[in-house]
């Protein structure tokens, strides 16, 4: 019956009840993507991964200057997050992984630095809900935090 339903068929039930498949589908639309980098060092494959998603999710451990480190540690920093982004057409970046040497003021400036790249970029808090549009709702906000 879903399946019917879903190509805008019109169903008849057992018990004589009728309904028409096109009361409960809307016009086509595309999906919404999101590429989720986890703990990754900058690497040739990440471009074509994050291509024209709306949303990259990248660990950001390390901060602007400690790029060495982040190679070392096989992590990523802001900058090179932001620099992909850009790079990729994303349609947002949000950033977590945050090491926890970084208290308030150092995350703002990771956000800030990385901006300076990406301007839709966002540090993401634990257990931050982000709303994720489909393309044809862009007009609500870039992220919407849920408390």
């Amino acid at each position: 019956v879903y399946a019917a339903l879903k190509a805008g068929e019109t169903v008849t039930l057992p018990d004589g009840r009728i309904f028409d498949g096109h009361d409960f589908i809307g016009p086509a639309q595309p999906g919404r993507t999101v590429a989720i980098f986890g703990d990754t060092r900058m690497c040739n494959r990440a471009l074509p991964l994050a291509a024209g998603a709306d949303v990259l999710v990248h660990e950001s451990t390390f901060g602007p200057d400690e790029s060495q480190l982040a190679k070392q540690y096989y992590h990523a920093t802001n900058v090179q997050a932001a620099a992909l982004a850009k790079r990729a057409g994303v349609g947002r970046l949000l950033l977590n992984h945050i090491s926890a040497r970084y208290l308030s003021p150092g995350v703002a400036m990771l956000e800030k630095t990385a901006r300076q790249i990406f301007p839709n970029t966002h540090v993401v808090k634990d257990f931050e809900e982000i709303n994720i549009p489909f393309r044809s709702e862009q007009s609500e906000p870039a992220v919407t935090v849920k408390s």
